[in-house]
């Protein structure tokens, strides 16, 4: 059964149908029928009319009961993402199952089920927050890492709905997750790092940075860049005394041979604050070197991060990064001449006067090409 995968080219006048088709067959059940239609559910999430949520989500929530784990499995899975056409009204019986599936025998079962409970993060009741969040700090112990892993990726995801009481032994077993003996585990548990930076107390800030710095030096690459995108994210959280050792750590990493962890250093280099005054220009040197990397995003995530860079730009090298930006507004690649655009005009204030005229006829001819486009 392949309706999930011809998504994209199921005509318009043949989605109700096709929905309503999928719908007879899982009345059925059972790993042949069954297992399909829950998996194609959830791959046409983005066809289903609202008239037929309803209808789509009791259908779900018949097939992830089914006897037949290999069935309950994608029916958890699709009700996450399905949470656009969910009614209102059904919301808290989608919630309660999945609840129930977290703690089926079958642990792919339970994986999947943790993870739909982070995807549907904002239909949450309040009433009902302390309980998910118990449950999946529960299945962050799992014995098998197939539950561990979504259960690190969902405490993050959760962020919204901790209650206050529960922030600490939340992060807590966020950090201890990174030191898990599966990569995968500790993958997710960096990333959500990142996505509770704004709830760390101050006085672990220092702690953790250290602790994501030391993971940039793991031999697994996926380890190495979700350590850089969670330095990234806490950004002007860092300490002043640990901002030499963080710069420092970022444009060495700059030089890595894997693209996306070189786009990642710009990026978390230019949301650095209080950079000390002997690393500025430094900071700034090596962004304008990274303008010129051979590969598009990586020169696109430099012009951004030039952008953020106004406190940092000395007066002398304000020339070079705006001689740098005007270069990149020729690039080949439109996601770079428009990133570098919008860095000129944050970094107007700082424009030495000789390119001003060039800079102000550039903008110019920008804003002409906009309202003419």
């Amino acid at each position: 059964m392949g309706d999930g995968e011809l998504c994209e080219v199921i005509p318009k006048s043949m989605r109700n149908e096709v929905i309503e088709k999928l719908l007879s067959l899982g009345k059925v059940g059972g790993w042949e029928i069954g297992r399909p239609v829950a998996e194609s559910l959830g791959k046409l999430k983005n066809i289903i009319p609202q008239s037929m949520g309803k209808s789509v989500i009791e259908s779900l929530l018949k097939l992830s009961r089914d006897s037949d784990w290999g069935v309950r499995r994608p029916g958890a899975w699709s009700l996450g993402e399905l949470k656009p056409v969910i009614p209102k009204d059904m919301n808290l019986e989608v919630l309660k199952q999945l609840l129930v599936l977290s703690e089926d025998y079958v642990s792919e079962v339970r994986g999947r089920a943790i993870l739909s409970i982070g995807k549907l993060e904002s239909i949450i009741p309040d009433d009902m927050s302390k309980k998910v969040i118990d449950r999946t700090l529960y299945l962050s112990r799992d014995p098998d890492w197939m539950v561990r892993r979504p259960a690190a990726e969902t405490l993050g995801k959760l962020k919204n709905i901790t209650p206050k009481d529960m922030g600490t032994d939340v992060l807590k077993r966020v950090i201890e997750l990174t030191e898990d003996s599966e990569w995968g585990v500790r993958q997710k548990s960096i990333i959500s790092i990142g996505l509770l930076s704004d709830i760390i107390p101050g006085d672990k800030v220092g702690e953790i940075t250290g602790k994501l710095l030391a993971l940039t030096d793991d031999p697994n690459e996926i380890i190495k860049l979700a350590s850089v995108q969670a330095i990234r994210r806490l950004g002007e959280r860092i300490e002043k005394d640990k901002i030499d050792v963080v710069l420092e750590r970022l444009i060495a990493l700059s030089f890595d041979l894997n693209w996306l962890i070189r786009r990642s250093c710009a990026l978390a280099i230019g949301e650095l604050k209080n950079i000390p005054e002997n690393l500025k220009t430094d900071a700034v040197e090596r962004i304008i070197n990274l303008c010129d990397d051979k590969d598009w995003s990586v020169r696109d995530a430099s012009a951004r991060a030039l952008g953020s860079m106004s406190s940092v730009i000395s007066k002398p090298l304000a020339e070079n990064v705006i001689n740098k930006l005007l270069e990149l507004t020729w690039d080949f690649d439109p996601s770079v001449r428009d990133s570098a655009s919008r860095s000129l005009i944050r970094l107007k204030s700082i424009i030495p006067k000789a390119p001003i005229e060039e800079v102000n006829d550039l903008l110019k001819d920008q804003h002409e090409h906009s309202k003419t486009g």
